[in-house]
């Protein structure tokens, strides 16, 4: 198959990122924005038991750029086509979420609520919006999920992961909802678009 044809379902899957991009910058709006920020503090102020915050911030790697591009490497072990699919996928990802972030240029949550306090050491200086955790942990999942072989189970746990990463970067104070759900969809679209492509027989 020529590399410039699209595969079926490729634009749906970008247009997921972009829609979730797009849906995300209604915190413009500054009752919006409000809300977004009240919903920010009321999940950060959540009384749960002392190991959840521990869980979540040892599960924080799980979006960092570091293990994404580790697991990179360990896909070409595979084969060379995976790794380079997914590789291309995520710096689509991490060139998409600079770019927003740089042109928006939203505050953190933390830096305007003080009674926000994220753990010590995990207070990113860079702007909000988009998080670029959930985008590479939604990533990871979807196009891992959708591998040929993996098992229902595996991909709950995929998923489930995804989902504990976007919730973190709210519970542990980085992130607002609508930082997580753009960065959740981002990551999602590509994860999807690049399994599509992975699929072709060309």
């Amino acid at each position: 198959m020529p590399l410039l044809l699209i595969p079926p379902g490729v634009p749906a899957a970008l247009g997921l990122s972009l829609a979730g991009l797009i849906l995300g910058l209604c915190w413009k709006a500054a009752r919006v924005n409000t809300e977004d920020l009240r919903w920010a503090l009321a999940i950060h102020s959540i009384r749960l038991p002392g190991w959840t915050d521990r869980l979540l911030s040892l599960l924080r790697p799980l979006g960092r750029s570091w293990l994404s591009w580790g697991l990179v490497l360990l896909m070409a072990l595979a084969g060379p086509r995976i790794a380079i699919i997914l590789a291309i996928a995520l710096a689509i990802c991490a060139a998409a979420e600079r770019a927003v972030k740089v042109l928006v240029n939203r505050p953190r949550p933390f830096v305007l609520l003080p009674e926000l306090r994220p753990p010590p050491g995990l207070a990113p200086s860079d702007p909000s919006y988009p998080s670029g955790d959930a985008a590479r942990a939604w990533l990871l999942a979807v196009f891992l999920a959708t591998l040929p072989g993996v098992p229902p189970w595996a991909t709950s746990i995929l998923l489930a992961a995804a989902i504990v990463v976007a919730f973190g970067r709210v519970r542990l104070g980085v992130h607002s909802p609508l930082d997580v759900l753009a960065g959740s969809c981002l990551g999602a679209g590509l994860g999807w678009a690049a399994s599509l492509w992975l699929a072709q027989p060309f």
